[in-house]
């Protein structure tokens, strides 16, 4: 099986509020890639070369040059099938109309990543207003769609099935549910056994309205007045005015006990979440939650909202799980914070969890899929 395989653009300096583009964007192809090619996959890797100006017009150059290249490959390569990554960069409709106009048979399938047919995909609607019925045509045209989650299908199809029932009955039949990887060799090439010294909370999420970075600092600030704790955020970039201003005057508060990290990558990120203790969430929007398996996989003590795709990335391990209200997250933290063992107790739980998303597992289903097709 020979498959061109079609990055989503990643920046290789400077920040961006998109995690498509610095985080598991930047991160999941590879392991994707190097786990079909261990299985004996011939997979043609889609790089175009662009010159980096701004993060926007790279990565719409990188999308039109993906075409292009593609044009040549599906002319002269003999590929089985066009792997998207992410169907919002490329679009999958383009992709279909250059398939029908060179007559050729080769299959499309990808990934999702989030939808404007997930009411909760707050980034989507702010971004890109009024392309609901785009990204429903990109949908349409796949032979196959890879979904990250059980959770990621139900809402989505819940919502197509309030425009179009038929639409949403032969889009069902297209869903792969395979989990997402995570660079799992890319993550042990980073780890240190070394922990800091005092107890650390980890904010491992954009810091957008949807995954409610103010619930999280309000919880903070009485934590951080009862116990000797710091705080990390991963990222330091933040477009949304009100969230902003909070996050600004939480870190003036708090000046040696709050900290953000200022420049995106693997090294420091990585790094960051082996030396953790403690990983929140505060989402109200999760269809899958990178930034969490990847702080299980490293042995953090995650405390998760009992929504979205939580329960069932965790195999609904209720040990980590709290209803969604700013008490319960407090009692919760409260609780690991106080006890070590079980703090400990949970994080090699969901270190062990986690395992079911390291890509031998992940691309082995996604290769099953394809070849049985």
């Amino acid at each position: 099986m020979k498959v061109a395989f079609l990055r989503s653009y990643t920046l290789r300096k400077g920040d961006s509020m998109a995690t498509d583009m610095i985080g598991y964007g930047a991160t999941v192809p590879d392991a994707i890639v190097e786990e079909m090619r261990n299985r004996g996959i011939e997979v043609i890797d889609v790089i175009p070369h662009v010159e980096e100006s701004t993060p926007t017009v790279s990565k719409l150059e990188w999308i039109y040059e993906g075409y292009k290249k593609l044009i040549h490959i599906i002319l002269e390569d003999d590929v089985d099938y066009i792997f998207v990554f992410h169907i919002f960069h490329h679009f999958p409709s383009e992709i279909r109309r250059i398939l029908c106009d060179l007559k050729s048979r080769v299959k499309l399938c990808g990934y999702t990543h989030g939808s404007h047919w997930n009411p909760t995909d707050i980034f989507r609607f702010i971004n890109y207003p009024s392309m609901e019925i785009t990204d429903l045509a990109n949908l349409y045209v796949m032979d196959m769609i890879f979904q990250v989650s059980e959770y990621a299908v139900k809402v989505m199809d819940e919502e197509i099935r309030k425009f179009n029932e038929n639409v949403a009955c032969k889009l069902f039949e297209k869903y792969r549910i395979v989990g997402l990887p995570i660079n799992a060799k890319l993550i042990d090439s980073l780890k240190t056994d070394k922990k800091f010294e005092k107890l650390t909370i980890v904010f491992n999420h954009n810091l957008i309205s949807s995954k409610n970075p103010i619930m999280f600092v309000r919880v903070m600030e009485r934590l951080l007045e009862k116990y000797d704790i710091q705080i990390i955020f991963t990222r330091s970039i933040c477009d949304d005015i009100q969230i902003d201003s909070v996050l600004k005057e939480f870190r003036r508060k708090y000046p040696d006990r709050v900290f953000f990290i200022e420049k995106p990558g693997a090294d420091p990120y990585y790094p960051t979440l082996w030396k953790s203790h403690i990983q929140v969430s505060t989402a109200i929007h999760e269809t899958f939650g990178v930034a969490t398996v990847e702080a299980m996989y490293t042995g953090n003590c995650c405390i998760l909202p009992n929504h979205c795709s939580y329960p069932e990335i965790t195999e609904n391990y209720q040990e980590c799980l709290y209803e969604y209200n700013e008490e319960e997250l407090y009692r919760k933290l409260a609780y690991v914070i106080e006890d070590e063992g079980a703090r400990k107790r949970i994080g090699l739980e969901l270190s062990s969890r986690a395992r079911k998303y390291v890509p031998e597992a992940v691309v082995t289903k996604i290769i099953n899929f394809m070849k049985n097709f």
